[in-house]
Formats: structure tokens, sequence, C-alpha cells
């Protein structure tokens, strides 16, 4: 068994690390870290690209979750706990730190939603509601995804039971938290960027 946690852990990982939104950027011409905040995801992506290459970020940071879950789950199963958790994982991981791009990467929120819904649609979908009334209330992406990623690891324990997804939700929001660090400083001095309204 921990021959195949240490296999499911490194194709999830190898999975992760293709980061969608710096090969939608090469394909511009670009590398995202070098432009807008340098974080290569989704936000920054669309800032600078634009939504058709967010579209094309989205779909594959989400895309890279599940296949990183359905891998883990066939190479693992059966099992005391949730396969999907140990590629997700991984993928997350990979993300944030790509092996392929010298390990910048971005903060892995969206790739950690699509493996959320793997695990567990009920928690993962309450995830999506507080997302987006946070969100729709302080037009602060930072802000919308920290809280979202605090109220995870209860709400997924509540809907599930299980003690492990209680950990794995807990180790994933730390992740994700530890990668906003500067977003929760600029949040602190109030100069975190606000989304635009249409039209602006």
């Amino acid at each position: 068994m921990i021959l195949k946690i240490i296999a499911a852990a490194t194709l999830g990982y190898l999975l992760g690390s293709i980061n969608s939104s710096i090969l939608v950027s090469r394909m511009y011409g670009k590398d995202i870290r070098d432009h807008g905040s340098g974080n290569a995801g989704l936000t920054n992506a669309i800032r600078i690209l634009g939504k058709k290459a967010g579209i094309l970020v989205l779909t594959g940071d989400i895309l890279k979750g599940i296949a990183a879950c359905l891998a883990s789950y066939y190479i693992i199963s059966p099992a005391a706990f949730n396969p999907y958790m140990v590629g997700g994982a991984f993928a997350v991981i990979g993300h944030n730190w790509p092996l392929y791009f010298r390990f910048k990467g971005g903060k892995g929120a969206l790739t950690a939603v699509s493996v959320a819904f793997m695990i567990d649609p009920l928690s993962a979908g309450i995830m999506l509601f507080v997302f987006i009334a946070i969100l729709l209330i302080s037009k602060i992406v930072s802000l919308s995804t920290i809280t979202t990623v605090l109220v995870y690891p209860i709400a997924a324990f509540l809907s599930t039971g299980d003690v492990y997804v209680l950990i794995y939700g807990i180790i994933i929001s730390g992740i994700i938290i530890y990668k906003h660090r500067s977003n929760i400083d600029r949040l602190i001095l109030g100069t975190e960027a606000k989304i635009k309204s249409r039209g602006k």
C-alpha cells in the first residue's frame, strides 16, 4: 500500500506541475510570472491575458485536479481512506511548486476546488457558495479564497464525518493560505486590488 500511495502522490504531483497559466501565457509570448501580480494562476491570467485565456487556464487547472484524483483512485483502491485525497493533495502541491517551471507556480485554489468536488460534492458546493457570496460583497478575490478555504475543513468534516478528510482539508487550506501571505499583508493594509465592475 505504501508503494501505491507513493506512486499516486508522484503522479498527482507531476500532473499538478502542468501549470495551465504558464503554458497559456507562453502561447501569448509571455510568462505570466513576469506580469501583474506575478502569480501563475487564473486571476492574474485574466487580468493580463484576457477572458479567453482565462477559460483555457480554468479548464486546464480543473482537469488536472480531476485527472490526479482518478489516477489516485485506480492506483490505491481499495483503501481505508478516500483515495482522491492523495493524488489531489499532490496536484495542488505540484501546481504551487511545479517541477517543470523552476518550482514557481500558483496558489492552488482552483485545483483544490476541483479536488474538493471529487472528494465530496456537498462541502465543495458550500465552498463555492461562500466564495461567490464573499466576492459579491467584497469584490476581492483573495479575501473570498481565504475565507472559503477556512470554511472548507469544517464543511467537509460535517458532510462526510471522515477524520481523514478533515486532516486533508486542514493541510490543503494551510498550504493555500500560506501561498496568500502577500495578499493577507495587502488586505491588512487595505491595498488589495478589487475586481473591476462591468463597464469600468
